[in-house]
């Protein structure tokens, strides 16, 4: 996520005790630190040019974080001290560029020790302001030595300044800070809890079913959304029903689960907004449930029209959109949120000259899509803007995706079956995928059963890591066996039978079922013994490629439908000349035969 604009001051509370001061190798920005020019002249503008020091920090550190060395193993001492190797949220650092260990990035501070780049940010380069002050007042008292006496050198006056006033003007910008009052909330089933990337925070433990929440906004990581229950920590925002806000229209007690007054909560006042988490039955009696086991009668709650409810917008994505902040700069690392995935929309606003949704109210991070990648599902629309072209809904075909959910930290292999090492997913990540296949796994000497991920080439997810399906089901498209043969090399005892077929080709194509046959049937018949031979005298192809080419030939033989043309039988007349000569005509041979009388 994107760290506020904050001016870090390197102290005490920055690191762990005080800031370390090594000559020569301190890499912490110090402190800004002024330094002013005065010219003495009475009523002369006064110039003041600050030079700050952190202008040559170029990253913060958005998390605490450890120092490595240049193996990526926690470095023993940083900078002289052991302390030092712990570092605080919000320091600015020096770095001398990145390095990538073991397919990790880390951010170089110089003599072999590194930080990961996933607990800083690079800062943005911001130009030297120089401020003229104008109607600075100067007044000097008179020296004890002569005043009369003018110095040659500015840099030597024997002048001593008794008193020296200076008013200047300070800017200093306000930063506008939103309360959040927390919101009641209830989760409906037990429920891990993660950090801002969307990894589960285990020391946090888990969240029983039907324990009692607040949370402070919302934030949506991949196809999910969160809620922010603060102090960096989320849950799955489907595994929490929230709180209705309703009006108490009358001064109202507060009681048990039993129907007794609850003396201590005290007198809940009219006009108050509350929240509840649902009604319940007490002595046949309706109360709404408020919190903290405490109950309202239901009578003293203004009762609910449609008119009174606000409708909500959703929109559904019609292509992959990056996400950004409320200043229409996208968050690092990049976050990205999959064609075809509904997000509730808060609302809608022009972000230099373009628009955008409102998808995550998080008080810390707010999230933002592009409008043109979205169009609105249900709801009332945000945009009232005549030049604005929604996106229609047929451009999307998410109706047919196939979208799964991990129950686990997964990694991701190619169609060899070998883990690629820099692709990983964390539990809850939600993924689109295409198929459903067998891959032999060689390292463990089996077949495993495979998504292909639709965002990522030649990347496999284990159906095993899988926890939930939504869209269209998926079957696969081969057996285990297959998958074996598939990475099996074939030996020749394993291409015989296919030779054995080529070795026919000739008899074949002389054969009246093949010179008889269609062009197309030739061909096809002729390309599958191209391929056959390809294959034999292949020194890489598998079992299961042979066994399809066998397949193929075998197909495409039994295809030619070429027949011999039937022979015509012979039809003979008998005739008698002027000469009473009898004639014998055959339609197949023609021959005379002449007898005398």
């Amino acid at each position: 996520m994107k760290l506020s604009h904050k001016i870090v001051m390197v102290s005490a509370a920055a690191l762990m005790a005080v800031s370390p001061v090594v000559a020569g190798q301190s890499n912490f920005a110090q402190a800004a630190t002024s330094k002013t020019t005065k010219k003495s002249t009475t009523n002369t503008k006064t110039t003041t040019k600050t030079t700050n020091a952190n202008s040559a920090a170029n990253i913060v550190t958005t998390a605490k974080t450890r120092v490595y060395d240049e193996n990526g193993k926690l470095a023993k001492t940083y900078m002289g001290s052991k302390k030092w190797t712990t570092i605080a949220k919000g320091v600015k650092l020096i770095s001398k560029g990145t390095k990538t260990i073991d397919g990790e990035k880390y951010y170089s501070l110089g003599n072999s020790s590194y930080i990961k780049a996933s607990d800083a940010t690079s800062l943005s380069t911001k130009k030297k302001s120089t401020t003229s002050t104008k109607d600075t007042k100067s007044t000097e008292a008179k020296s004890s030595t002569a005043s009369s006496s003018k110095s040659t050198k500015a840099s030597t006056s024997t002048s001593k300044t008794t008193a020296t006033k200076t008013t200047t003007k300070k800017t200093t910008a306000k930063k506008t800070t939103k309360k959040v009052t927390p919101k009641l909330a209830k989760v409906t089933k037990n429920s891990y809890v993660y950090d801002k990337n969307g990894k589960r925070i285990k020391s946090a433990g888990t969240l029983k079913k039907n324990a009692e929440i607040t949370y402070v906004g919302t934030m949506s990581l991949g196809d999910d959304a969160y809620y922010n229950l603060g102090s960096g920590r989320y849950v799955k925002a489907n595994n929490v029903e929230t709180a209705d806000t309703v009006k108490v229209v009358k001064n109202a007690f507060a009681y048990d689960k039993n129907g007794k007054r609850n003396k201590a909560a005290g007198v809940v006042k009219k006009n108050a907004k509350i929240e509840t988490l649902g009604t319940k039955k007490i002595k046949g009696k309706e109360y709404y449930y408020i919190g903290a086991g405490r109950y309202i009668k239901s009578g003293n709650i203004e009762k609910k029209t449609e008119d009174s409810e606000k409708e909500i917008t959703y929109i559904k994505l019609v292509k992959n959109s990056i996400v950004y902040d409320e200043n229409g700069d996208a968050y690092s690392p990049e976050i990205l949120f999959s064609k075809g995935a509904e997000y509730q929309a808060y609302s809608a606003k022009k972000i230099d000259g373009k628009w955008y949704y409102q998808v995550g109210n998080d008080s810390e991070n707010s999230q933002w899509i592009k409008a043109v990648n979205a169009y609105v599902e249900s709801g009332p629309k945000l945009i009232d803007d005549s030049s604005y072209v929604e996106p229609s809904p047929s451009t999307t075909n998410a109706s047919t995706d196939t979208v799964v959910t991990l129950r686990n930290n997964a990694s991701t292999y190619n169609n060899k079956g070998q883990v690629v090492s820099n692709q990983t997913f964390a539990e809850g990540y939600r993924l689109r995928v295409s198929e459903r296949t067998w891959i032999w796994i060689a390292s463990e000497n089996k077949a495993e059963e495979f998504y292909k991920i639709v965002s990522k080439d030649n990347s496999y997810i284990k159906v095993s890591d899988v926890s939930t399906l939504s869209g269209t089901s998926l079957v696969a498209n081969n057996t285990p066996e297959q998958a074996r043969q598939a990475a099996t090399v074939a030996t020749a005892t394993d291409k015989a039978n296919l030779n054995a077929l080529v070795n026919t080709a000739t008899t074949v194509r002389n054969s009246v079922k093949y010179t008889g046959s269609s062009s197309e049937l030739k061909t096809a018949y002729d390309n599958a013994i191209s391929k056959a031979q390809s294959i034999i005298s292949s020194t890489t192809a598998s079992v299961l490629d042979v066994n399809n080419a066998v397949d193929a030939v075998k197909k495409a033989e039994a295809a030619l439908n070429g027949q011999a043309q039937p022979t015509q039988p012979a039809t003979s007349t008998t005739t008698t000349d002027t000469n009473n000569n009898v004639v014998n005509n055959s339609t197949a041979t023609t021959t005379q035969s002449t007898t005398n009388n």
